[in-house]
C-alpha cells in the first residue's frame, strides 16, 4: 500500500512488517475516502460530475497530462478570447490549444455514488476542443495539490478524499428519490428534462400528461414545489424507470379516501335532513 500525501509532501509504504499503527489509521480514513477501481478506471472517472456556480452540471475527467484544469466546450461561458490574457497548454498527445483563465467561485465535483470529492483550485481555465462534448471539464494534476491519495495496489483501488453527501442536480430541489437510487447520472437526467421542456413547448406532449403518468403509477409528487420539481420526476421515471421514485404510502391514500368520503356522506345526509325540513 503506497500513500501519497501532498499537504505534507510525504510518500509512505506500508508492507505487512511495518507500521501496524499506521495501516490501522488509514483503515479508519478509508471508509471517509471515494474509491476508484483502478482496473475499472475509466468507468469509474467518467461519472464524475462537476456543478460549477451553480450551473448544469459537467462532466469530467481526470487529465493527468495537463497541470491545469479547464473547463471545455461550455455553455456558461462565452466563446470570445482575450488574446492577451490567453495561455498555451500541451497535453499528453503533444496537441497544444489556447485556454483563458476565468473566475469560477464555486467548483464541486461529484462522483458516481454522489460523494463530493474535495476541490480547491486557485485558477481554472476554459477552452474549446473540437474533438470533446459540450460541458466537460478536464481535472488536471492541480486536482491533485493539497490532497491524501492511498493506492491499494494488492487490491488495485485508489483512494481520493471525499465525504459522503446526497446531491441532486439543482440546488434545493425538492424532489424524493428511493434508497434504489444510487447510480443516477445528473447529466443524463438535465439532458432529458430538456428534451421533456422542448416537447411540452412544440406541444407534443402537455403537462397534465405528465402529472396523470406518474400518479398512475403510484409516484409520490406532494413535495414538488414547482413545474421543475415534477419534470424532474418524469425524466428519472422514464430513464430509470418508477422503482426509483418514492411511491405514496397505500394506507395513507386508504385513510385519505375514507376521510373525504366520510365528509361528502355526512353532506348529503345533512342536505337531505334540511330538505325533509321544507317539505
Amino acid at each position: 500500500m503506497v500513500i501519497f500525501d501532498s499537504i505534507n509532501m510525504k510518500i509512505n509504504l506500508i508492507d505487512n512488517e511495518n507500521c501496524n499503527t499506521l495501516r490501522d489509521n488509514i483503515q479508519k480514513e478509508k471508509e471517509n475516502m471515494y474509491a476508484i477501481s483502478l482496473r475499472n478506471y475509466s468507468n469509474s472517472i467518467k461519472y464524475f460530475i462537476a456543478n460549477i456556480n451553480g450551473s448544469e452540471p459537467h462532466k469530467c475527467f481526470i487529465d493527468t497530462g495537463n497541470s491545469k484544469t479547464i473547463i471545455v466546450n461550455s455553455s456558461i461561458f462565452p466563446d470570445k478570447y482575450n488574446d492577451e490574457n490567453g495561455e498555451t497548454v500541451e497535453n499528453v498527445l503533444n496537441k497544444k490549444f489556447s485556454v483563458q483563465k476565468v473566475g469560477v467561485k464555486n467548483l464541486n465535483i461529484i462522483t458516481k455514488n454522489n460523494k463530493i470529492v474535495n476541490t480547491e483550485l486557485n485558477n481554472v481555465y476554459k477552452g474549446n476542443m473540437e474533438y470533446l462534448d459540450k460541458n466537460v471539464v478536464l481535472l488536471g494534476l492541480d486536482f491533485l495539490k493539497d490532497k491524501k491519495l492511498i493506492f491499494d495496489l494488492k487490491n488495485g483501488i485508489l483512494y481520493l478524499e471525499g465525504k459522503s453527501m446526497h446531491i441532486l442536480s439543482k440546488e434545493n430541489t425538492s424532489v424524493d428519490i428511493s434508497e434504489n437510487s444510487q447510480n443516477l447520472d445528473d447529466v443524463e437526467i438535465s439532458h432529458k428534462c430538456k428534451e421533456i421542456y422542448e416537447q411540452l413547448r412544440k406541444k407534443e406532449i402537455n403537462f397534465l400528461k405528465i402529472t396523470n403518468e406518474l400518479e398512475s403509477e403510484n409516484i409520490y409528487i406532494k413535495d414538488c414545489k414547482n413545474t421543475d420539481d415534477v419534470i424532474k420526476k418524469y425524466a428519472i421515471k422514464l430513464i430509470y424507470g418508477p422503482s426509483v421514485l418514492k411511491t405514496n404510502d397505500r394506507e395513507n391514500i386508504k385513510k385519505e379516501f375514507d376521510i373525504r368520503y366520510n365528509e361528502i356522506t355526512e353532506f348529503f345526509k345533512k342536505l337531505n335532513n334540511e330538505q325533509n325540513k321544507i317539505c
